[in-house]
């Protein structure tokens, strides 16, 4: 199974605007004969990122972001792919206390479409004033 590498989750918080921005960044490491299936046999790896909220009871995402499909480009797999994800929220929509820091984590998941194989990393959490 791919390695995904630490991820790395920022938040940057416009006031003015009301607006957060959230990137999630890491990297997925593939072994030699992943990438031969790849550029080979055409199997496709898909990766899905998850921004949650640390304190939440429920497992679903506040935003999820648009699935990457690896190889990014057919036939042209790479042992070593970076990954950016990034959008701008409302704050509001990711703030849930009234006072305090929301401590946020990105939950990352490779998934072997040919196999279901699943590789799962979160990011270290991140505690952000989220208050407008």
């Amino acid at each position: 199974m791919p390695i995904l590498k630490e991820p790395q989750l920022q938040v940057v918080t416009d006031r003015a605007l009301g607006q957060a921005t959230v990137v999630v960044r890491s990297e997925v490491d593939f072994t030699d004969f992943e990438v031969n299936a790849m550029n080979e046999l055409g199997l496709p790896y898909l990766l899905q990122c998850e921004l949650l909220d640390m304190d939440m009871l429920y497992d679903d995402g506040q935003v999820v972001f648009q699935e990457q499909t690896f190889p990014t480009v057919d036939g042209q797999a790479k042992a070593v792919e970076p990954v950016v994800f990034e959008t701008s929220v409302p704050m509001r929509t990711l703030h849930r206390y009234l006072f305090g820091e929301d401590p946020l984590t990105a939950r990352l998941t490779l998934r072997n479409t040919e196999t279901g194989a699943t590789a799962i990393r979160t990011s270290p959490v991140v505690h952000v004033d989220l208050a407008a």
